[in-house]
């Protein structure tokens, strides 16, 4: 009988340990599946990370881009306004020098008195 109550003392040390072993692949399996399930998420957020900041440069290209025509735009206007104003002084000068030049004629034209 002493013989018998050993071998199931046995056979349930025996059963622990394989319930043992069991959990421990259990746990392996969790581990694994644990990693890949974070190693998917790193890289989701490689990619997302990725794609805003290609959206970010695509933006601030558009925003430089607008900018720029802004200035191009507001440089035109200024050479446009110079050169009216330019073309103003000119004719402002050729009248004036018209002027003149009908005063100095009439002057050495007019009989001195």
């Amino acid at each position: 009988m002493a013989e018998h109550k050993e071998k199931e003392g046995q056979s349930i040390l025996i059963q622990i340990r394989n319930k043992e072993l069991e959990i421990q692949a259990r746990i392996e399996e969790a581990r694994r599946e644990a990693e890949k399930i974070v190693e998917k998420a790193k890289k989701e957020a490689d990619a997302l990370i990725e794609a805003a900041r290609q959206e970010a440069e695509k933006e601030l290209e558009k925003i430089r881009k607008e900018e720029i025509d802004k200035a191009e735009a507001l440089a035109a206007e200024i050479v446009r306004e110079a050169e009216q104003e330019a073309e103003e002084i000119k004719r402002s000068a050729a009248e004036a020098a018209e002027e003149i030049a009908r005063s100095l004629i009439a002057e050495f034209l007019e009989p001195s008195l």
